[in-house]
């Protein structure tokens, strides 16, 4: 009568467990309308029940130990990061998961000089399907030295010799032909570079 017991309630435990991860699964489908949705969530299951999906098994990723991660943003968003290797002199990629707003963060940044860089930043809201883009330069002798407004961008971009069509070049290069590029060849992803899904691309001022 145990063993009987004993065996009802492990089928009983498994059925659930099943029926929970189905939920859980049939939930992200219906969610998922765009690239930028399966990288987010395929983080999002990685992190929570080390899948090893997505981000994680892109060679393009640098390793290290998630059961450490920050799920709760509590000092920022989980951050994944490019190998230098993969990127040119004197640039960076990195991914922000901030699981708390449910918003993916990609940022691409170039040096200048040891005191100058430009940042390209891609900030996806999972709610609203909207990307914004966002070109930011970052003066470290300046008492403020995040430079947002367009006209002073401008001028940093004429003093560097550093054209709005090129910047435009690079931010389509990391998005499409870095970033999603990588992805669906790394990744069992439902859309390719040419389709990347339902997403509305909202660029900055700058680049327009």
């Amino acid at each position: 009568m145990k063993k009987k017991t004993i065996a009802t309630i492990v089928i009983s435990s498994v059925i659930i467990m099943v029926c929970i991860l189905g939920g859980i699964k049939l939930k992200e489908s219906m969610q998922v309308k765009n690239v930028f949705d399966e990288m987010y969530y395929s983080e999002w299951k990685e992190l929570n029940f080390s899948e090893s999906k997505g981000l994680p098994n892109m060679k393009q990723i640098e390793h290290w130990d998630r059961k450490n991660a920050d799920l709760k943003n509590s000092v920022g968003p989980v951050i994944e990061r490019y190998k230098s290797n993969f990127l040119g002199k004197n640039e960076s990629l990195t991914f922000g998961f901030d699981l708390s707003e449910k918003r993916l963060l990609i940022s691409f940044a170039k040096t200048i000089t040891s005191e100058l860089l430009y940042r390209i930043d891609f900030s996806y809201s999972i709610s609203e399907k909207l990307l914004k883009q966002n070109v930011v330069i970052f003066d470290e002798t300046k008492d403020t030295y995040t430079i947002t407004n367009p006209r002073e961008i401008e001028k940093y971009l004429d003093k560097y010799q550093i054209s709005k069509d090129f910047l435009k070049d690079k931010s389509n290069e990391i998005l499409y032909n870095t970033v999603i590029k990588n992805w669906v060849e790394s990744y069992d992803s439902s859309y390719k570079v040419t389709d990347i899904g339902e997403v509305t691309i909202e660029k900055d001022q700058l680049l327009k």
